[in-house]
């Protein structure tokens, strides 16, 4: 059997497979949902959080997600954080969540 197939994958390697931590992209998958956006599954995520006027991008090489806005103050763009994306799509959906269940 060639080794290079044998190798495992840790869970904290794990974590950052597909970009971003998994954790986080899970609690993210049930605040949408919550949120009523119909995520299925972390490939939805990008397009549910667009929906909200949230540009989502993973960077899992540094364990971390990525929150942009559009600022109408400077009409650049804001990037922002969790919580405030969170916020942010609370607003726009016009439903207001308890945070302490998705961070």
């Amino acid at each position: 059997m060639d080794k290079k197939f044998t190798k495992t994958i840790d869970d904290a390697e794990l974590d950052e497979v597909a970009g971003g931590n998994l954790s986080e992209t899970a609690k993210d998958i049930k605040f949408l949902n919550a949120l009523g956006l119909n995520v299925k599954d972390n490939f939805q995520v990008v397009d549910a959080w667009s929906h909200v006027g949230i540009n989502h991008t993973y960077y899992g090489d540094k364990n971390k997600n990525r929150y942009v806005i559009d600022d109408d103050k400077t009409a650049r763009k804001k990037i922002i954080s969790r919580n405030d994306a969170m916020i942010y799509a609370m607003r726009q959906q016009n439903k207001y969540l308890n945070l302490e269940d998705y961070v």
